[in-house]
Parts: C-alpha cells; structure tokens; sequence
C-alpha cells in the first residue's frame, strides 16, 4: 500500500495554482484523465490507471475522482482531496 506523498497545504496549493489557470483561461471545470495529472492534484499512484480515470476539477467545490469501484480502497488510502465515485465494470465513466 502507497501512502499520499504530499501534504494537505502541497495539494490545496496545486489546487488554487490550477484553479487560477483556469480562471485565466476562462474555465468553469476542467476534466483531467492523464495519470500524471491525477497525481499531480491528488497523489493518487496505484496501477489502476489502465483503466480510465477522470478527476473533474470546478472552479470552486470539491474535486471528484470517478473511476472503478473496485479501486476503492486505493482511493481511500492514498486520496484526501477528492470525493470518489466508483463504477462497475459493466458501466463506463459516462453512466455515473
């Protein structure tokens, strides 16, 4: 099991970092699915990212990691910035 290698004050700095580009770009939400941007906001590295991750980033709120719920306790242990949402693998992204 991997622990999140960065601390809270380094993630919600990357946030408001990320956020401001956005704010600059006139972006209301961004939908990330490269792993390294998923690392990057979130510190999450497991060997799940063979399968499809999206982590959606609004302008204000929460993120949200949607992807398998089997991945669940990878999430848990590792992601403290991000609602997950986990779906089966009879459904895709879209359908949650």
């Amino acid at each position: 099991m991997h622990s999140n290698p960065f601390s809270d004050d380094e993630l919600s700095l990357r946030l408001v970092a990320t956020r401001q580009e956005m704010a600059v770009r006139g972006l209301d939400l961004v939908l990330l699915s490269a792993p390294e941007h998923v690392f990057y906001l979130t510190g999450l590295d497991h060997w799940g990212y063979f399968a499809p991750h999206v982590l959606i980033v609004a302008a204000e709120g929460e993120l949200v990691l949607v992807t398998r719920a089997m991945e669940h306790v990878a999430i848990r242990n590792q992601v403290r910035n991000a609602t997950f949402i986990g779906h089966s693998d009879s459904e895709s992204a879209a359908d949650v």
